[in-house]
């Protein structure tokens, strides 16, 4: 674990000297989702060994697809947990399978291996698609098989959007139709991840602020591979979610990439048609 430790302790020293941390935090969501397939603690591994990388896969991984490692590239050190199963004594009872720790293994990101290209996964290349009212209208639509959308925001003619609960559990989304159709995709993708993580246990217990910043960082990345401009799009200030717990915030950035999945996953016919 002192890997680990050593990891928390040197996260929190980077963040404490950041000028613009809300940039900063926005290079880190812009990283993670090309790696979003790793845990938090290995996409932080990853990005201090090599932050300009953008698709990362094991020397088997790329193999599989065509792809080489170029000879005598330097792999990319990340954890990976050491699983045994354990047979009961009782042959009535399950196999069980036990964490009995970690150790290092190594990757290799897309930048050293040469090959094949057309297995490359669409995710780590985002996709190039008009934002256009029959996008909004095909998000809409596959978001719908999740959660009721609606563009009936009755007397909150002020508000872009929300979603409307009842004892934790979230009856529709509201999105108003007045706004231009970049920003209701925004809205859209902002209100489904909130729907996404209310699905996760714990939501009930987040405090708003948490939930916003789950919602808006999770958001953020999808609406980057979509192709929107988010330039302009407000991220929160993490400072103000670490205080001194490296482990809640990590708990933060594992529901993040959660809700990022999840959006993608729920795009799947979407993203098939237009890549």
């Amino acid at each position: 674990m002192k890997d680990i430790d050593s990891l928390y302790q040197n996260l929190k020293s980077d963040i404490e000297k950041m000028e613009n941390e809300s940039l900063q935090w926005r290079l880190f969501l812009n990283f993670r989702k090309k790696v979003h397939n790793y845990s938090f603690l290995n996409t932080l591994f990853i990005y201090w060994q090599r932050p300009n990388a953008t698709l990362v896969m094991g020397f088997n991984q790329w193999n599989r697809i065509g792809r080489h490692v170029k000879k005598n590239e330097k792999g990319i050190a990340i954890l990976a947990p050491m699983l045994y199963k354990v047979r009961p004594s009782d042959p009535s009872e399950e196999v069980r399978t036990i964490l009995k720790g970690f150790k290092t293994v190594y990757v290799f990101d897309i930048s050293q291996t040469d090959g094949d290209e057309s297995k490359i996964p669409v995710v780590s290349k985002g996709l190039d698609i008009e934002i256009d009212e029959l996008l909004y209208t095909k998000l809409k639509d596959a978001f719908g098989k999740y959660v009721e959308i609606t563009e009936n925001v009755g007397n909150n003619l002020g508000t872009k959007g929300y979603m409307l609960s009842s004892n934790g559990r979230a009856l529709s989304i509201a999105v108003n139709p007045n706004y231009s159709v970049s920003q209701k995709i925004k809205t859209l993708s902002h209100e489904m991840s909130h729907f996404f993580d209310s699905e996760n246990p714990g939501f009930a217990h987040l405090s708003n602020q948490d939930k916003e910043f789950v919602a808006e960082s999770s958001a953020y990345m999808f609406l980057d591979f979509l192709g929107i401009d988010v330039s302009d799009y407000s991220l929160p200030y993490i400072k103000s979610w670490i205080k001194d717990d490296m482990a809640v915030f990590a708990k933060l950035a594992g529901r993040v990439e959660n809700v990022y999945s999840k959006l993608i996953e729920s795009c799947d016919n979407l993203i098939e048609e237009v890549s």
